[in-house]
């Protein structure tokens, strides 16, 4: 059974800030494993599934653009 935790803003603004932290405002891509690292730093305990969910609706939405080489996810900062 999956347990939720309860988040005080959503995931999309959590995975965005954190993808700009990271990526120093946007000059640099990020690897989704660097990124779930980061978020379980922050005790945000998040699936790399959930995190791939959380992107489709970035990258939707505009704000990330992301590339896929094989097992790795490169996020990059649109705005």
């Amino acid at each position: 059974m999956v347990q939720r935790i309860w988040h005080s803003q959503p995931l999309e603004n959590i995975v965005y800030d954190a993808v700009r932290d990271l990526s120093k405002g946007g000059s640099a891509p990020v690897r989704d494993a660097e990124l779930l690292a980061h978020l379980r730093n922050r005790r945000i305990d998040l699936s790399r599934i959930d995190l791939v969910r959380v992107l489709i609706v970035l990258e939707t939405l505009g704000y990330v653009r992301t590339f896929s080489s094989g097992d790795e996810i490169d996020i990059r900062l649109l705005k």
